[in-house]
């Protein structure tokens, strides 16, 4: 086991409302990620992509920086749900 013997961190797993836990648990248990890492990563590769091919033609860099500011949208978005949805859970907050 590759934490043996060191404390565990349960601070995380007690701010999670009690109705969540469980699901929450089986996600992670089976390494599947929330959507708006998807969306972060996504946004990384693109920005990869730009910095590494600097020769592409403006058409093609317009619509890559428009993917972006989509993908900038669609994370606030998510974001802003996750914020409310920790107001009305009394502060519990996501932590990716």
């Amino acid at each position: 086991m590759p934490n043996k013997g060191k404390e565990l961190n349960l601070d995380s797993y007690f701010q999670t409302p009690e109705t969540l836990r469980m699901s929450f648990s089986m996600l992670k248990g089976a390494e599947v990620v929330p959507e708006e890492v998807g969306v972060l990563r996504e946004r990384h590769r693109l920005q990869t992509f730009l910095r590494e091919n600097p020769d592409l033609e403006e058409a093609a860099k317009r619509k890559i920086h428009l993917k972006l500011a989509e993908l900038d949208a669609l994370y606030d978005i998510k974001m802003q749900r996750y914020q409310r949805q920790a107001c009305a859970w009394g502060g519990f907050r996501f932590q990716i």
